[in-house]
């Protein structure tokens, strides 16, 4: 009877088992071996994918060129060349665009598509909803924002855009030839804003003005006079146009500029000189009407967080106070006159010697070793650009061309040494360089969506460059220490590390007091006064650029603080199998996404981690139950040790 009834055990052992390795192929990474529904439910979602991508660029010839290479590989044309033009019907019609996409969306079958597609799906369904949300702030927005609008970014790009072909140049001069209306368009959505009585303050209008003045002030050695003759020298030597196709081009160019792009930027001018006088002068969003939802709204998007504004604030106010101790007690421990005396070892180092010092020093805490795909040119930006671009940014390369990558330096802004040895961390490695190309070489690998290049998310990116930037002081400590033998050298890095790290915070922490609680640049003065900032002018400046660029910061100094508490959550339920390289890849394989996501993700790669053990161990664990009668607790406790082994 013992025996029947062990007999009976085993036979039922091996069917429950059986059952459960089914089901795990079956909901897993395999199961669209055996799952029809997932197979249709997965096209359904890559076409959505497809028809969003096509869309997004198609309209945009500009944001196309620098996407692709050759569009056609990707079911577009590139045939018409256009820009976006606004009017008023434009917001309702992509409320109903966005809204329709996410009922499409909704439609399909989440649980059904393979684990690379479902957290696709997530972030695509998070953005959807959040840029729907957008669409309830009418007027808000500002395109021409004093320190990084349309019309300082339009001509950089305009300027950037490269020419592979004659077809390139003939594509570009029809895109001047749309600058005209495109321009055009965003004048009626300041008139519109002024009606509203939205219109930026008199002090933001006079900077853009300013702006207009300067760029169409002269040709004569005008950036986009001379960067276009020199991408067409570089046709003319590769055999791709003629002598006098060049020169046909170039009067083409000079006629557009005097004719379409420069009367276009002196109307704008003529624009917002009407226009002033009919905003309100500069305060924080809080101040219009449903400014502060505005600004939830700005901080949530932006940074991706799930956090309110005042677990924020609490958040940096606690960053703040340690590393203001922890930097009083670093200095402390300097001794007297180190500071003075100090030579930066860093500052001999060109940037390109920079950057393959910190490859060689990254590679035992990131998983991917930087091959011919991460190769880079490093330019410095034109002089002529110099007032209005960033101390450095990196230029994402197409999706078809990802090799193609450069990294822009401004030398007005941007000294030698440690400021641009962690520069160049943020930029380049382990940063926006690497952190691209290392998502886009997954997606090509997974075969994700294309669509998922194009998902912007501030908070996860330049979190992650600010992440990487606080790194690399520990690099610039190794690096400067086989320079110099300052004993000093270390602590100093430090302290510059914590002084870096303290500024982001507290002009996160202003950008709360002025946009969410409505605070003057007198209110704000006491704060500054700390770091020793004290100069009116100074203090005024400050409060300008963060009063013009809500939530800019906090995209930066929180993104960073959520990947620390992404990484601690990390350690904390991976244990022992945790390693700053898996983490580091996990983040990276993601990709842009939003913090709530991410740490789904790392929660789920706990059981991911087990069902994996218990797939390669599935014999041994159903001899187990073959084996052995049934006993609860015990039985399991031997399955956990097969897997731990």
């Amino acid at each position: 009877m013992k025996s029947h009834k062990k007999n009976l055990l085993q036979v039922f052992a091996f069917l429950v088992c059986g059952a459960i390795i089914f089901l795990i192929f079956y909901y897993g990474k395999s199961g669209h071996f055996f799952g029809l529904e997932k197979i249709s439910e997965n096209a359904k979602f890559d076409s959505l994918c497809s028809e969003l991508f096509v869309s997004e660029l198609s309209s945009d010839s500009l944001s196309l060129h620098f996407t692709l290479r050759d569009p056609s590989l990707y079911g577009i044309s590139g045939s018409e060349v256009t820009l976006p033009v606004y009017n008023k019907e434009t917001n309702r019609t992509t409320a109903v665009s966005l809204e329709n996409a996410r009922k499409r969306l909704k439609k399909i079958k989440r649980d059904s598509l393979y684990d690379e597609f479902s957290y696709s799906y997530d972030v695509l369904e998070y953005y959807l909803t959040s840029n729907l949300e957008s669409c309830q702030f009418s007027y808000l927005d500002e395109p021409f924002s004093a320190f990084s609008g349309v019309q300082t970014e339009f001509p950089l790009l305009l300027s950037e855009y490269t020419f592979d072909t004659k077809k390139d140049v003939e594509n570009y001069l029809k895109i001047l030839e749309c600058s005209g209306p495109y321009l055009k368009g965003l004048m009626e959505y300041e008139k519109e804003k002024s009606d509203a009585g939205l219109f930026m303050s008199d002090k933001e209008a006079i900077k853009v003005i300013s702006w207009c003045d300067d760029f169409t002030k002269s040709t004569e050695n005008h950036i986009l006079v001379t960067t276009f003759e020199k991408k067409l020298d570089t046709l003319l030597a590769e055999g791709e146009i003629s002598s006098s196709e060049k020169n046909y081009y170039i009067s083409q160019n000079d006629r557009l500029l005097t004719t379409v792009l420069f009367p276009a930027y002196d109307s704008l001018g003529d624009c917002l000189i009407v226009l002033m006088g009919t905003g309100k002068e500069q305060a924080g969003l809080c101040h219009d009407e449903n400014g502060k939802k505005y600004y939830e709204y700005l901080v949530k998007s932006k940074v991706g967080t799930d956090k309110s504004i005042p677990e924020i604030k609490a958040i940096l106010t606690d960053k703040l106070q340690s590393d203001f101790l922890l930097l009083h007690s670093t200095v402390a421990s300097l001794p007297s006159g180190a500071y003075g005396n100090f030579q930066d070892p860093l500052e001999t180092l060109t940037p390109v010697e920079i950057l393959e010092d910190i490859k060689m020093r990254m590679t035992s805490q990131f998983p991917f070793k930087p091959d011919e795909s991460y190769s880079y040119t490093v330019k410095d930006v034109d002089s002529s650009l110099e007032a209005y671009t960033s101390p450095a940014y990196y230029f994402t390369p197409p999706l078809d061309a990802i090799s193609q990558n450069v990294i822009y330096i401004n030398r007005s802004s941007t000294h030698q040494g440690i400021d641009l040895y962690t520069t160049l961390a943020h930029e380049g490695f382990p940063g926006h360089l690497y952190q691209s190309v290392a998502f886009h070489t997954y997606c090509e690998k997974e075969k994700l969506p294309s669509l998922r290049n194009l998902l912007y998310f501030g908070g996860y990116i330049e979190g992650y460059a600010t992440y990487t930037e606080m790194l690399s002081y520990e690099y610039a400590a190794q690096c400067g220490s086989s320079l110099s033998e300052d004993p000093s050298l270390q602590t100093i890095y430090q302290a510059v590390a914590l002084d870096r790290s303290i500024q982001l915070c507290l002009y996160s922490l202003l950008d709360i007091m002025i946009h969410y609680e409505g605070m003057s640049a007198e209110d704000i003065a006491p704060y500054l006064h700390n770091l020793g900032i004290t100069d009116s002018e100074t203090i005024d400046a400050i409060y300008f650029y963060i009063g013009a660029e809500p939530a800019n910061y906090l995209k930066y100094y929180m993104g960073y603080l959520e990947i620390l508490e992404c990484k601690k959550l990390a350690k904390a339920k991976w244990g022992n199998s945790y390693s700053d390289a898996r983490f580091h890849q996990l983040l990276l394989e993601l990709g842009p996404s939003p913090f709530p996501l991410i740490k789904e993700a790392i929660l789920d790669t706990v059981w991911n981690g087990f069902y994996l053990l218990l797939l390669k161990n599935s014999a041994r664990v159903v001899k187990v139950f073959s084996n052995t009668s049934f006993s609860g607790s015990s039985n399991w406790l031997t399955i956990c040790s097969i897997i731990s082994s």
